[in-house]
C-alpha cells in the first residue's frame, strides 16, 4: 500500500470514525439513529466505490500505456532482428559469390 492509500483509507477511516461518534452523541432515538448510521455507511460506500472505480480506471490506463511501449519497443527490436539478419545474408551471399568465383577461376 502507498502513501496515497494509506492517506486515504486513514480519511476514510477518520471521517466514518467521525459520523459514527456524531451520531451516538446525538440526542436522537435508538430508531433514528441507526437509520442515520444506515444511511452514512451507505453514503460512505458510495464514496468508497466512486474512489475505487477511480484507482481502477488510473492502474488501466497504466496498464494499457505499458503495453502500448511494450508493443512498440518489441516491434522495434523484431524490425532491427529483421534487418541484421538480412544484412548477413547480403553479406554471407556475397563472401559464397566470391569463393565461388575464386574457385571457377582457379579451376
Amino acid at each position: 500500500m502507498n502513501s496515497t492509500q494509506k492517506g486515504l483509507a486513514g480519511v476514510l477511516i477518520g471521517i466514518s470514525a467521525g459520523v459514527v461518534a456524531g451520531l451516538l452523541l446525538a440526542p436522537s432515538s435508538g430508531m433514528e439513529t441507526r437509520r442515520k448510521i444506515a444511511k452514512q455507511a451507505g453514503d460512505l460506500r458510495g464514496d468508497m466505490e466512486t474512489q475505487l472505480n477511480s484507482v481502477l480506471n488510473k492502474l488501466s490506463g497504466y496498464v494499457d500505456q505499458a503495453s502500448a511501449t511494450a508493443k512498440d519497443y518489441a516491434d522495434k527490436m523484431s524490425s532491427n532482428a529483421k534487418d541484421a539478419v538480412n544484412e548477413y545474408e547480403n553479406k554471407a551471399k556475397k563472401a559464397a559469390d566470391q569463393i565461388s568465383n575464386t574457385a571457377k577461376s582457379n579451376i
